[in-house]
């Protein structure tokens, strides 16, 4: 009785689950291909279907196991913002008047610069120091920084 033998069946499974991870945005399926592949050697050195079937499943299960917590760690917030995010709520100093009508305006804000304009419309010369409320687009949305009276 000739027929495909069980571990190409596997390894075609294998490939499988590759490719498809390979079209998906998460690292979910390949945990399968892992699985597939550990079948595929049981398979080759001759052990019963159950036995491939349980390689299958321990496998799939140790690389999902695993990859969850290679993910987190690699997801992690490490609590750095980056770019808009940053600025969003922090403090910076006008270096180029901000009035829309004229449609100037430029801020700094550590160490990024960004074109910037006020939600009223208002004014702010330069030298003046100024709020982030939000980032519109490539601009920063900003307000006329209080100074507090003591």
């Amino acid at each position: 009785m000739g027929g495909i033998p069980g571990w190409l069946i596997w390894a075609v499974m294998a490939a499988i689950f590759f490719i498809a991870e390979m079209l998906t945005l998460g690292f979910f399926i390949a945990c399968f291909g892992v699985g597939a592949v550990a079948a595929a050697l049981v398979s080759y050195f001759g052990l019963a279907v159950i036995w491939q079937w349980t390689a299958f499943a321990a496998f799939s299960g140790l690389a999902l196991a695993f990859s969850r917590k290679i993910a987190n760690r690699i997801t992690k917030d490490s609590g750095k913002k980056a770019g808009y995010e940053r600025a969003v709520g922090s403090i910076g100093v006008v270096i180029e008047d901000i009035d829309q009508d004229a449609q100037t305006g430029i801020i700094r804000t550590e160490d990024d610069e960004w074109r910037a304009v006020t939600e009223d419309w208002s004014k702010i010369p330069k030298g003046e120091h100024v709020i982030v409320d939000k980032i519109s687009g490539t601009k920063a949305v900003v307000r006329k920084k209080e100074e507090k009276s003591e």
